[in-house]
């Protein structure tokens, strides 16, 4: 019952969350290859070496505290996964890739 509790509780943590999605940062104007050179000059900084080093505590924190969890370690395991992802895309976006152009299906023909 306690498990369902907490579980409950988080659900509607990131429902709450769900309503601070921008669709407008993934749309294809919401990041430039001006944005990643900005990003890339602040992660080469002094401000972005120190965040780097924050982040990557933090990502090796939960890393520890699940693997050595008693309790709930296959959650904990989730929210160190989750740690490492989203430090991963914070340092990703620094890399511009254009979204590639739409594939033509098969089945249709050119006129």
């Amino acid at each position: 019952m306690i498990n369902m509790i907490r579980r409950f509780k988080e659900a509607w943590r990131i429902a709450g969350l769900s309503l601070l999605y921008s669709p407008e940062a993934d749309a294809e104007y919401g990041w430039t290859e001006e944005d990643a050179a900005h990003w890339k000059t602040i992660l080469k900084s002094p401000f972005g070496q120190k965040m780097k080093g924050k982040l990557n505590n933090y990502v090796m924190r939960t890393a520890y505290k699940a693997i050595n969890a008693l309790e709930d370690r296959d959650y904990k395991c989730g929210v160190a996964r989750g740690a490492v992802i989203t430090v991963a895309g914070i340092e990703g976006m620094a890399n511009y890739q254009p979204k590639p152009e739409p594939v033509t299906k098969p089945n249709e023909r050119r006129k």
